[in-house]
């Protein structure tokens, strides 16, 4: 007894795209050159089908939602320490940030802002506040643009 193999109706039957997922970490832009790192996950598309659009995700393009974490300690001026902790945040969140269908692309963005260890906790809250806003009213600015390419 033959049986006729159709495609998955999940495609529409239309033939899979491949991806190809990779952790990217770079350094992220600053107003004033606050180090800062951004992780997040590329997908890249390995071969569009025959028959499919074209839109997909822009592979050089940074997710638009992030997380922001300041890193106070007296080694966030070590710019491998904020990498390899941009990279463990992400990828340890994860799943978390992704459950109940909250599947958009995200990065984290670690800034590394070294205070001293005396420091309270209502300094350090109010240093990152303040620089948050700043770095919000900069980006905001009608001569900034993120992406130069499309201008958003």
């Amino acid at each position: 007894m033959s049986r006729e193999l159709t495609r998955r109706p999940l495609t529409g039957g239309l033939p899979l795209t491949k991806f190809r997922h990779h952790y990217i970490v770079e350094e992220a832009p600053s107003h004033d050159s606050t180090l800062c790192f951004t992780a997040c996950i590329r997908e890249d598309v390995v071969k569009i089908p025959e028959g499919w659009s074209s839109d997909f995700i822009i592979p050089n393009r940074r997710p638009q939602w992030s997380i922001q974490i300041y890193d106070t300690t007296p080694q966030s001026g070590n710019p491998e320490h904020l990498i390899t902790l941009a990279e463990m945040l992400h990828s340890e969140t994860r799943e978390d940030r992704e459950a109940w269908g909250r599947g958009e692309p995200d990065s984290v963005d670690i800034w590394g802002m070294p205070l001293t260890t005396d420091a309270s906790d209502e300094e350090r809250i109010a240093k990152c506040k303040a620089h948050v806003l700043a770095e919000i009213t900069s980006r905001n600015a009608p001569e900034i643009f993120l992406y130069p390419a499309t201008g958003q």
